[in-house]
């Protein structure tokens, strides 16, 4: 709730990118959210938030996106729509880098996995 500034879907989604309102629309869709562009953000439910969150990522024109836990409060089918973009997304060129506890999401994004463990 604290990421989302937009007064609607479609506002938040062009929020602080170059995105026109056709791509925005078109990430919108893509993450199954279009039939909300004219709601408020806070309307919509968690994982409807996270994915507004992503298509908010892959909409900013930047060319490193960090992703913290983005499987967060998504259903299998969604997990595997955002598997399937940051794959995109890296296949393009852009730099994903992802911080996930989610083993499964790992596997389908087909992503190199890097472990972290402390010494403590």
């Amino acid at each position: 709730n604290l990421q989302l500034f937009g007064d609607s879907v479609l506002a938040e989604a062009r929020l602080g990118g170059t995105a026109t309102e056709q791509e925005a629309l078109a990430a919108l869709e893509r993450m199954n959210l279009a039939q909300y562009a004219q709601a408020h953000p806070l309307a919509l439910s968690g994982g409807q938030k996270q994915r507004l969150a992503i298509v908010d990522g892959c909409l900013s024109g930047k060319e490193l996106l960090i992703f913290d836990e983005p499987t967060s409060g998504l259903d299998y089918a969604h997990m595997l729509e955002v598997s399937c973009l940051l794959r995109e997304l890296a296949e393009r060129g852009l730099c994903v880098l992802v911080i996930t506890h989610d083993g499964e999401f790992l596997r389908e994004s087909g992503a190199r996995a890097v472990s972290w463990l402390s010494a403590e």
